[in-house]
């Protein structure tokens, strides 16, 4: 009975500490996905306007061919200008673009490490009432499940994710910047610069 007892008492202190490395684990993929989802709001708010620049104005487009048919000198059947957006729309967009998708990305992968967490803390409930030797070896089963690889990146990388697509955020912010307004854009790369530099001077 003593050595039952031990067992127990071994038993209730691993699944103490699994439990916390669980719920700790649970918070980290709730702020990622509070954050990431405030976050893809704001992204969303920009490309609403910026994708507009990869495609000609149909209202300019309209116009532009009604002053081409009133012009008497201007052959209408010939006249077919051809949009190309600037380099600095395109880059812009695509880092904009990719931003979003990598913060949604980051939001498919929090979830997924929920439902797995849910379940493994679900699939250890029934192994209390196991004897304790055979509720240990249990355990351990499922530790080492939950200390795989897989799990372990999964949980990792949503917020390396919103890093890359917070930079990519910038990087597209401030190429827009420069292309309306020196003073504005030189104050908001001397900001993201100091973040960067602060970024890495506190992760490597």
């Amino acid at each position: 009975e003593d050595l039952s007892l031990h067992w127990r008492k071994c038993y209730s202190t691993l699944t103490e500490y699994d439990s916390k490395v669980v719920s700790s684990w649970i918070e980290e993929m709730n702020t990622t996905l509070i954050f990431a989802g405030l976050y893809s709001a704001v992204v969303t708010a920009f490309l609403v306007e910026s994708y507009k620049q990869l495609s000609e104005d149909p209202v300019e487009a309209l116009l532009s061919r009604i002053s081409s048919q009133l012009d008497p000198g201007t052959n209408s059947s010939s006249f077919k200008p051809s949009y190309t957006p600037s380099s600095s729309d395109i880059v812009v967009n695509a880092a904009w673009f990719s931003s979003l998708v990598l913060a949604l990305s980051a939001v498919l992968m929090a979830i997924l490490v929920k439902q797995w967490l849910f379940h493994y803390t679900w699939r250890n409930s029934p192994i209390s009432m196991q004897p304790p030797r055979v509720a240990m070896a249990l355990r351990h089963l499922s530790y080492i499940s939950l200390t795989s690889d897989v799990i372990y990146y999964s949980v990792a990388c949503p917020p390396v994710l919103l890093i890359i697509s917070l930079f990519l955020f910038f990087t597209g912010l401030i190429i827009l910047l420069w292309t309306l307004n020196s003073i504005v854009a030189g104050l908001i790369t001397i900001l993201t610069s100091s973040t960067t530099v602060y970024f890495l001077a506190t992760t490597i």
